[in-house]
């Protein structure tokens, strides 16, 4: 069973459509339970025993509160966990942007130091892989336990890389964006000193677990693919040219929204 750790800004709601649409009801977008909320902030063993009678034959979890440091593989031990991680300067201005609702007249410098300033706002790619902040611990955690991690940078490329290390042909990679942030903020956010000094500082674990990411375990990803990589790569990059999307199977529709997401209310969930 494959686990994807959400990280939130990093295009994850595009790739969580695809595996709804690949999957249909053998794929769940987990949540833990309504009253467990806020003891437990991510996902544990307990919650996914608690969806197995509803889920009996999981391909796929995604979501905010899926992450590799709890005890997930007492319910799968066979789960095999992958995220994709963004430039932590643009997922933080994206982040940003995002917290304001499109609201771009509210994207000052003033609500941006607030934004900074607070803790669940710092660092967030590496909290997601390692729950803390801590660089060498998330680099050492996507080494060991994430057998996976694209970029959202190189999105295609990594989608093609997904596919190969899947191997499952249900799993589909033509796709049309999702949750695209519209509108832009006036902020000199990579000209003013200020600015980039307070986002790089509020993102320094993220930066070097990122760097470590694209400059070391997405090119040996690339390499272990093979030498078809880039004519495969050309040969998506014109199917996306003409791909009409379409929509993911109903049953997983209605077992997610009129059954799975309801049971999250029960107080025994």
């Amino acid at each position: 069973m494959y686990a994807f750790i959400h990280i939130p800004k990093t295009a994850g709601t595009t790739l969580r459509y695809l595996f709804r649409r690949s999957f249909g009801a053998q794929h769940c977008d987990v949540k833990c339970p309504v009253h467990c909320r806020k003891t437990t902030p991510w996902l544990t063993s307990e919650n996914l025993k608690s969806m197995q009678a509803i889920y009996p034959n999981l391909s796929s979890i995604t979501g905010h509160r899926v992450c590799c440091f709890t005890d997930l593989e007492l319910a799968y031990p066979a789960i095999k966990y992958f995220t994709f991680l963004r430039d932590p300067v643009e997922r933080f201005i994206s982040h940003f942007h995002y917290s304001h609702c499109g609201k771009m007249e509210e994207c000052t410098v003033e609500n941006l130091e607030k934004f900074a300033s607070d803790a669940k706002n710092r660092n967030v790619q590496t909290k997601w892989i390692c729950g803390q902040e801590d660089s060498q611990k998330a680099i050492d955690t996507l080494t060991t336990k994430i057998q996976f991690v694209g970029l959202t940078e190189k999105f295609d490329q990594s989608l093609l890389l997904l596919r190969r290390w899947l191997n499952n042909p249900k799993f589909t990679i033509n796709y049309q964006s999702l949750r695209v942030c519209k509108g832009e903020s006036q902020l000199p956010y990579y000209t003013d000193p200020h600015l980039i000094d307070l986002i790089q500082k509020a993102n320094q674990h993220d930066i070097a677990l990122y760097q470590y990411a694209a400059s070391k375990l997405f090119p040996k990803q690339v390499n272990d693919y093979g030498d078809s990589f880039n004519i495969d790569l050309n040969s998506f990059v014109e199917q996306q040219q003409t791909f009409t999307d379409f929509a993911e199977p109903l049953w997983g529709k209605v077992k997610r929204d009129l059954i799975y997401k309801p049971s999250l209310h029960l107080p025994l969930s």
